[in-house]
Parts: C-alpha cells; structure tokens; sequence
C-alpha cells in the first residue's frame, strides 16, 4: 500500500465479508439429506421392483434399480469424498423422463409421484437449480397430466403441483433467511455488527499463512476507547453502547474491503491489515485516530482513542502476534492516550 493510498483511507462504507457458514450449512444439509435418500432407497423401492417382477415389466425393473444404484452410489461418494458422482439437476430429469415413461406404462397415476419428487428437489438442490428444474418439472409434469387424465383430473392435478411447489418454496426461502441470520449472529458482535473474537482467531491465521506463502506482508492494529469506563459510568450504558456502534461505523467507513474489524473485548476493537507492511499500517492508525476525534462521536465530550500497531514477523503464533500490538497499545496509553505506538517504523 503506498504513501497516497494510506493516507486516503476511505475507500468505501462495505462491512467486511464473512465466512459464508450459512452456504456451507444448506450445503450440508442437502448432501446429508442425498445420502440419506441413497441409504432408504433399497428397502422402500425393493416392494414396487418386486411388483414390477411379478406383473412382468421388465423395463420397468430396469429402471428402479438404475434408479436405486444411483442414489447409492451418489450416497457413498458423498460420503466418502463430498461430492456427487451424478449431479443433482441431471439426475432428477432423468426421474422426470422416468416417471413419463411409468404414466404411460402404468397410468397417469403415475404422475403422483411427483410430489414428493418436487418437494425432496426444493430441498437437495440449489436457489438457482430449483428455479430451473422447477420450470421445468410444471411444464413437463402438466402437459403430462393433460395428456393421460381427464381434463377434470389434470386440471386438479395441475393447480395441486403448483401450490405444493409456491408452499415449498416459500418453507426453504425461510428456512435460508433463518439460517442466514442465525449464521449472522455466529460471526458478528451483535451489538456493533465487527466480527467476533471467535472469528478473529480463523481471519488471524489465514492472514498468518498467506504471508508465509509470500503474499505480502500483513499488520494489526489494536485500538481501545479512551476512558470509556467513565463515559459509561457518567452518561449510562445506552450513550457508550451508541458510542461503540458509531465508532465500528466509522472503522467500516475507512477500510478496504479486504482488511477486517473485530471487537474482542468491552472497547477493544482489533483491525487486520492485509497487505500492509509496518510504517503503512503506523499511517493507517493515526488516520483512524484522527477520524475518530473528528466524528464527535458524543456530543459535548471528547472521544479518543489509543492504537498499538505490530506487523507479523515470521516464526510468530497469532497470540504472539497479537500480544505484541497488545504490548504497544498499552505504551500508547502510557504514553498519554490518543496516540498511536509505534511512531515510526
């Protein structure tokens, strides 16, 4: 980062992006629920292939065990290895052309069984792939529908499937929304909306190892509120509760989108500077440290901060890393507040 660029600071208002649990979550929901599919689908499609024995539908055997293997075999590669030996849209087309097949072999009672396909497809496959396989399954399964039953019986059959289909959906866009800010909530400070210590440590250690894969150097800055106990104890909790909220406000305002903010204690906020060496991330703080005092953050009483900077040296731990910007905000503080230590690099 040069001279300009540290001293022009403020390159956009974005919080800082999160790890993506909520992503990986759903992710695993849905191969959890492939597997379990795969592992059930023996005994419970064992009684119909049998039936297909007996009445001599050979075709129709055919198709339940290429069914049933590749629902296994799709269950233990996920098992094993995460990953689908056939993919989710491919193989629920090839069900759709299954069940068009058994309509016209068996009837248009078939079609039925279209419903907890539909319903198992919202859930096991993407945002983007539902919305395309569902389109598809409405116009291939009611142009079916028409075509076999009465018009009676279609037009049932087709109003059934789309409300099932408007239902479903609207469950899972919840279920995501709920997992999206239960996620939220793992990874921010609720209060200030930093991310949490917990996250710190995994941001902490990535950045550790990027700098040993030789992707520039990276620094911390550890910043604490000057004489916040007594603002609290004076103007109440809910005036320091603002004060901490506009002060992470601020903090976002003035950082790259990919540098992070975390609170790890009262009024203890720690900043990660990717791609900073040591004399950068110095300019950087004493940026921070005049917005700080020019935002008036409370009215009527001065609010300044304290900033101890240290870049990663190599050989270091996160925790000795940290200690080490730990070691210069307190000599900040020593040295008379509102201030930032090291001076000069």
């Amino acid at each position: 980062m040069s001279q300009n660029e540290a001293d022009n600071y403020d390159l956009g208002t974005d919080s800082p992006p999160v790890i993506d649990l909520w992503q990986n979550s759903m992710q695993e929901f849905r191969d959890r629920i492939i597997m379990i599919l795969g592992f059930v689908t023996i005994p419970f499609l064992s009684p119909f292939l049998v039936e297909h024995i007996i009445n001599g539908r050979l075709t129709m055997s055919v198709v339940a065990v290429l069914v049933m293997f590749i629902l296994m075999v799709n269950s233990c590669t996920l098992y094993r290895s995460k990953k689908q030996l056939v993919p989710i849209w491919l193989f629920f087309i090839l069900l759709h052309i299954v069940l068009f097949y058994s309509a016209h072999s068996i009837g248009g009672e078939a079609l039925f069984w279209s419903f907890p396909l539909l319903f198992i497809m919202i859930f096991v496959a993407s945002k983007s792939t539902v919305k395309f396989l569902t389109s598809f399954s409405l116009v291939f399964l009611i142009a079916c529908a028409f075509e076999l039953l009465n018009f009676e019986y279609a037009s049932r059959f087709a109003i059934t499937i789309i409300l099932t289909c408007i239902f479903s959906s609207v469950l899972v866009n919840y279920l995501t929304k709920m997992q999206d800010e239960l996620s939220g909530l793992a990874v921010r400070d609720p209060l200030t909306n930093a991310l949490n210590r917990r996250q710190m440590d995994a941001f902490l250690n990535d950045a550790i190892e990027e700098t040993k894969r030789g992707f520039g150097p990276a620094s911390l800055v550890l910043l604490d509120i000057d004489h916040f106990k007594v603002l609290n104890d004076s103007q109440g909790h809910g005036v320091g509760d603002k004060v901490l909220v506009d002060l992470v406000e601020t903090l976002h305002q003035r950082q790259r989108r990919l540098d992070h903010v975390f609170r790890i204690g009262g009024e203890e906020f720690l900043i990660l500077l990717r791609n900073t060496e040591l004399k950068h991330a110095i300019t950087t703080a004493e940026s921070l440290r005049l917005s700080v005092e020019e935002d008036e953050l409370f009215e009527g009483q001065a609010i300044t901060v304290s900033l101890g900077v240290a870049e990663y040296q190599t050989g270091e731990s996160s925790e000795e890393w940290l200690a080490r910007a730990d070691v210069n905000l307190y000599e900040a503080k020593n040295l008379g507040r509102n201030r930032v230590h090291p001076v000069f690099a």
